[in-house]
């Protein structure tokens, strides 16, 4: 019998002992609201989402703080370390007067959505409280562009909550940043455009995002046949030409996409500068398949030519004439000097300064009959010390005589250059604004 009696003071002397350790550990802490601050604390900086999991309950029926959550939340606070400081002194803030206090505090104010909540949670061991971190969502509401646009939070293609036409509503989601794209079809490049928003310390439940910007078809028309287009410098499959116009898009026309052309000539693939979209409809004026040495190239050999012609006009010698020129010229060459030989008429003079009008020198044409490119070319010569009669002005104040020409220039695909091929005296005027000067 005194063997049961022992028995019992040592097991209820044990289970004092247990209980006193259980609640002199537990009114040690700073408090217990506190505790629940630095464990909160604790998890945040040492990037362990398990821990914020299991401290932190919901404050929403129809939502769970879930791991991934918890390590969106984290990436935030890491990005944002001044908004975690200002979490924990609100938090404190809050414990301090939670322990004070023998009435119900309110919640924390003007931050109802996105955010954390500390609370009483009953009591623990009949005689002190306990606490519970609450922490809330929000939704998010997307406008989409269009009724045919597809949102995607975090590359995540996520089904909305409520759908409104073109206005979708996603959530509850935790707070913390999130990504959201909005994709809208088209048929040459998907139209895409994405925002960034952060979910967090919120007075109203819903933070409101717009994909508004302009979409329209774009009729594009190019300089040659057979033209590939690209869409923000990728292929596309549209193939556009120079006779009617191309329905592309839709499109945005508010210069955030661009567009250039790709063509490939018997001289290699050219391709234009990217330019924007801005209106709907498109053309490439300014495209030019022949580089700036290419015609820098061209207008010093038809200087070269012109040096050799007059020679050969003066002295009556088509071979005079050697660089870079077809069987054509020198054919026609030889008629001139054949009629000027008959007339005993010689070209006089010498060469002072040629004109040529750039604008002429951009876009060189297909010659289907003759199977080649071919590029017509306006130009000035000026001669000093003649009156010859085929000049456009003579016995000027200046001495000089004006010849205006058309040279014709051909590419020749064996040789792989450009050759003169024609030159014909024609009324015509090189605007200033448009010359490039040499001297001869």
């Amino acid at each position: 019998m005194k063997s049961k009696k022992l028995w019992s003071l040592v097991i209820a002397g044990v289970l004092g002992i247990v209980l006193i350790v259980q609640l002199s550990g537990y009114v040690s802490s700073a408090s217990a609201a506190q505790s629940q601050v630095d464990q909160l604390e604790d998890a945040i900086r040492n990037e362990d989402s398990q821990k914020l999991v299991d401290l932190v309950d919901s404050s929403a029926d129809n939502w769970d703080f879930t791991k991934k959550e918890a390590d969106r939340l984290i990436t935030f606070f890491q990005e944002n370390p001044r908004k975690l400081d200002s979490l924990l002194s609100v938090l404190s803030e809050r414990a301090t007067k939670l322990e004070a206090a023998d009435t119900e505090v309110s919640p924390v104010p003007g931050y109802s959505y996105g955010f954390f909540n500390l609370q009483e949670d009953g009591n623990k061991y009949v005689f002190f409280k306990d606490y519970q971190l609450l922490i809330s969502p929000a939704l998010l509401v997307v406008k989409a562009a269009t009724g045919d646009s597809t949102i995607t939070i975090d590359d995540e293609e996520i089904k909305p909550s409520e759908k409104n036409g073109e206005k979708l509503t996603y959530g509850p989601l935790g707070p913390g940043t999130y990504e959201v794209k909005n994709t809208t079809p088209s048929n040459v490049s998907a139209i895409k455009e994405s925002k960034e928003v952060t979910l967090y310390q919120m007075e109203m439940e819903q933070e409101v995002i717009e994909f508004d910007f302009p979409l329209e078809s774009v009729f594009m028309v190019a300089p040659y046949k057979e033209t590939s287009l690209y869409i923000n410098e990728e292929k596309t499959d549209v193939v556009l030409n120079d006779e009617d116009s191309t329905e592309v898009g839709p499109l945005r026309t508010d210069g955030k996409m661009t567009m250039h052309i790709e063509k490939e000539f018997p001289w290699g693939v050219v391709a234009s500068e990217p330019m924007p979209i801005e209106e709907d409809k498109e053309s490439f004026e300014e495209f030019s398949p022949l580089e700036e040495k290419t015609k820098a190239a061209m207008m010093e050999k038809a200087n070269t030519v012109l040096k050799q012609r007059l020679t050969a006009l003066q002295t009556f010698d088509s071979s005079e004439v050697k660089d870079d020129v077809t069987e054509n010229y020198i054919t026609e060459l030889e008629k001139e000097i054949s009629e000027r030989k008959q007339e005993k008429d010689p070209l006089e003079g010498e060469p002072a300064f040629a004109y040529y009008d750039m604008t002429t020198i951009q876009k060189p044409s297909w010659n289907e009959g003759k199977g080649h490119y071919e590029l017509k070319v306006n130009a000035e010569y000026h001669i000093k010390n003649t009156d010859d009669a085929t000049s456009l002005y003579s016995n000027r104040e200046d001495g000089l005589g004006i010849f205006t020409v058309v040279l014709t220039f051909v590419y020749d695909k064996a040789q792989d250059k450009w050759q003169l091929d024609n030159q014909n005296n024609e009324i015509l005027l090189v605007p200033k604004k448009n010359e490039k000067k040499y001297e001869l």
